[in-house]
């Protein structure tokens, strides 16, 4: 609550700037965390091992503790600030090459998506105050995806805690990027760039990649109602132009490309990125052709 007075001293203002209320606090007896039994990165897996450990805060293991295991899968967004000029979003699922979208409206991307993937799983601890729980069916992610970890358990002290940590799931050992103009002329050449970088950031050499293009051209309709009214009908085609450009990163993550993009509209630019291990990664761009360089 503020106060103010006037030069006299006998003017009082209060103003409210709202309530709040401190409830009992208890310290916790027992501290824990929750992390996948791997080090290692998480790549193209289909079950993860889980480690849990509790302990006494003033020492000693929390000898069989039952603990509930939950773990949920959702979109993680990807941003590197030496490479901020660079797209590395997935293409966007609006069926398959050839085929059509009604309304033009496209599917949820798997980023929108949070799927419980382990749903209080029991476990009870050992002698030591660790434990172990296996994540099976996981999803197959086509994008970086974060898997989030928790365990609850019951504090002595009177309270329900619940300890978290948050991992990777990665579709390949290299993350994948495309930079490209927001428009190009029909009648030259388009360049852009592609980008492989390890899962730390780094640049990564030799990464087979390959870029298609795929045209997305919406075909709108009036119809006329009843009454004089009017609907709007759109439809989507999606037609695959092919390979547009092939080859290996440098040793700077790089692969330059340049093509000649002649069906106008809206061209998807879509990189994959193949890992030793035979995993591909995805990322798409979306570059507007003008034929006669009217870009409305």
């Amino acid at each position: 609550e503020l106060k103010s007075e006037g030069k006299e001293g006998r003017r009082h203002q209060n103003f409210s700037t709202g309530q709040f209320r401190v409830e009992e606090f208890r310290l916790p007896v027992l501290e824990g965390r929750v992390t996948p039994a791997e080090k290692k990165s998480l790549v193209n897996v289909k079950s993860v091992p889980v480690d849990v450990q509790v302990n006494y805060v003033s020492g000693g293991a929390a000898i069989g503790l039952p603990v509930r295991v939950s773990a949920l899968v959702r979109g993680k967004y990807l941003n590197y600030s030496d490479y901020e000029d660079f797209n590395f979003t997935p293409p966007r699922a609006t069926g398959k090459p050839g085929g059509s979208g009604e309304n033009g409206e496209e599917e949820a991307t798997a980023t929108q998506d949070q799927r419980v993937v382990a749903n209080k799983l029991p476990v009870t601890l050992d002698r030591n105050g660790a434990g172990q729980v296996t994540l099976d069916k996981l999803p197959k992610v086509r994008e970086p995806q974060e898997l989030l970890l928790e365990a609850a358990y019951a504090d002595p002290n009177g309270e329900v805690q619940t300890i978290r940590s948050v991992s990777t799931l990665w579709p390949a050992g290299v993350v994948v990027g495309l930079k490209t103009e927001s428009w190009a002329s029909s009648s030259q050449k388009i360049k852009f760039q592609t980008l492989a970088l390890n899962l730390s950031g780094k640049p990564a050499a030799d990464v087979a990649l390959e870029v298609k293009a795929v045209a997305h051209i919406v075909t709108t309709s009036r119809k006329r109602m009843v009454g004089g009214f009017y609907t709007y009908d759109n439809k989507t085609e999606i037609k695959d132009l092919g390979k547009v450009c092939s080859g290996k990163s440098d040793a700077r993550g790089l692969l330059l490309c340049d093509a000649q993009l002649s069906e106008p509209g809206e061209v998807e630019l879509v990189v994959t990125a193949t890992d030793k291990d035979g995993n591909t990664i995805q990322a798409a761009s979306s570059i507007y052709v003008t034929k006669q360089g009217e870009l409305w």
